[in-house]
């Protein structure tokens, strides 16, 4: 991943927003993907979207 978009900061209206991104992998993953992101002191969000390999049989978790 890009430096520059594992962390980012800023403003959404009037309030503070932070987003957080990282990558993974494992034997059974190719990627891992995870996104906090933070609005103000009220809103937290979890985005997770894991790509399984082909060899496994796991659905596409998103």
């Amino acid at each position: 991943m890009p430096a520059h978009l594992g962390y980012v900061e800023g403003r959404l209206e009037g309030e503070k927003l932070t987003i957080e991104n990282r990558c993974y992998q494992t034997p059974q993953f190719r990627k891992l993907h995870l996104e906090l992101a933070k609005v103000g002191t009220t809103l937290d969000i979890l985005h997770c979207v894991m790509f399984p390999r082909p060899e496994y049989a796991l659905p596409m978790f998103g």
